[in-house]
């Protein structure tokens, strides 16, 4: 839908970006959308700041945190019905898990075979939970996820 332009009761001209809601109704949308884009880019500079001159095993503790975070993020984003959050969510998540998968040392042996089948796994719960808008996918991937992460909590 195009917005509107209206007069504004003070001498001024307002846009308003949907034009079926009263004006009070928009502003609060309006005020929501500014809101997600500065917690998006406080989480962004907050990511940053634990990356810059962390240790090897502080980093990939920190993909765990952000992994965590798009797997709740998709999962809020399935109950309350916002397609466009739980995507932006999976494609981060979806992103990190392949990092993982090929950044994991092929001639490790069994345990690095295991944890890229494990990474894989996540991926394809997280592609099903986004086709069936299914959270209990969601809830498994957390699930498989949380050993791992517990387990690099105790050695960083």
């Amino acid at each position: 839908m195009d917005g509107i332009l209206y007069r504004n009761g003070q001498g001024g001209c307002a846009y308003q970006i949907e034009p079926s809601l009263p004006h009070a109704a928009d502003r609060v949308l309006e005020q929501h959308e500014v809101s997600a884009r500065a917690i998006e880019t406080y989480r962004e500079i907050s990511a940053a700041g634990r990356i810059e001159g962390a240790q090897p095993g502080q980093l990939i503790m920190t993909l765990f945190e952000e992994l965590i975070d798009c797997i709740d993020n998709m999962y809020g984003a399935i109950l309350s019905g916002r397609p466009l959050r739980r995507d932006v969510a999976r494609n981060r998540a979806d992103v990190i898990l392949m990092s993982m998968e090929t950044g994991t040392n092929a001639d490790a042996g069994v345990l690095s075979k295991r944890m890229v089948s494990i990474y894989s796994g996540i991926r394809a719960l997280l592609q099903r939970a986004v086709v069936e808008s299914n959270v209990e996918h969601i809830v498994e991937a957390r699930s498989r996820l949380q050993p791992i992460v517990e387990a690099w909590r105790a050695i960083v």
